[in-house]
């Protein structure tokens, strides 16, 4: 959604108008939105995966060890 509209509309350049051409800019402007949304989440999901890793680890280190600070 990227790559392939931006080539064509390189190689077209000089012939590109914006009455006729604008799903084609629209389509590369819309994949950056879309690859910006999935690699937040991505990001969000493996951030929140640690957090809980973190917080069962530091629950069973209690558990075990009551008398540590």
């Amino acid at each position: 959604m990227i790559v392939t509209p931006v080539v064509i509309g390189y190689n077209r350049r000089s012939e590109l108008q914006w009455g006729a051409d604008w799903p084609l800019l629209l389509s590369a402007v819309v994949g950056l939105v879309v690859l910006n949304v999935d690699c937040t989440v991505s990001y969000e999901d493996a951030i929140r995966a640690v957090i809980q890793s973190n917080e069962r680890e530091q629950s069973l280190f209690e558990a075990r060890h009551p008398e540590a600070p």
